[in-house]
């Protein structure tokens, strides 16, 4: 039987509300007992989420050597495949724990990639193709095909518009990345769009009341 590990490497400083809820969604995509974020100085609010280590990935990977390991990096030659996964293994697929940047720096192969390489590794360097995807994104498209779709099967929509109003005065968030749909909307943690559209809003409201 197939079976899979998702694996987070929180690469941020802190564990900052966008990332939670993006970490959240990977939990409810995967299953809390599929999911682990290595990589945390506190694991308070992490630990309700999932399985939560304080050691870097490589750590947790020397227990892991002979397992099937597969990491995700836009940087990457290959796009995954469903037979990049190994039938009685447990396969481990590790997200770079990051939010994107626009235009991409490449700091998950700078961050990840590179450190799990360097400690000499036996892993599969995989994309989910050129375009940055939300960590939540990722591990529902990786998902999918460790069940046996291929990225080319899967409908992508490119960027999210959030539109919010102040008073009578109407603003749009334009988030630039590419979402899996599913259902016929983007893939996202619906806690975002809220905590992205009120958050913006209490941060306008302090602004004004310091003036």
């Amino acid at each position: 039987m197939r079976k899979a590990l998702f694996v987070i490497e929180h690469l941020e400083d802190e564990v900052g509300k966008w990332v939670l809820l993006e970490y959240e969604n990977v939990a409810r995509i995967v299953g809390k007992e599929n999911l682990i974020i290595t990589n945390t100085r506190n694991c308070g609010e992490l630990g309700k989420i999932a399985k939560c280590v304080n050691k870097d990935v490589t750590s947790f990977l020397r227990k892991h050597e002979q397992d099937n390991i597969v990491v995700l990096d836009p940087k990457a030659d290959k796009v995954l495949e469903p037979w990049d996964f190994i039938d009685n293994k447990l396969n481990i697929i590790i997200i770079g724990g990051i939010l994107g940047d626009h235009p991409p720096k490449g700091r998950t192969w700078k961050l990840l990639t590179t450190k799990i390489l360097e400690k000499g590794f036996n892993v599969k360097v995989r994309n989910l193709g050129k375009e940055q995807l939300t960590i939540d994104g990722a591990a529902y498209v990786a998902y999918l095909i460790f069940k046996g779709k291929r990225l080319s099967e899967i409908p992508f929509q490119e960027g999210l518009r959030i539109v919010r109003k102040i008073g009578l005065i109407e603003h749009e968030i334009i988030l630039p990345y590419k979402y899996p749909v599913l259902d016929g909307k983007p893939l996202v943690n619906p806690k975002l769009i809220e905590y992205l559209v009120k958050g913006i809003v209490v941060d306008e409201i302090r602004r004004l009341e310091k003036r």
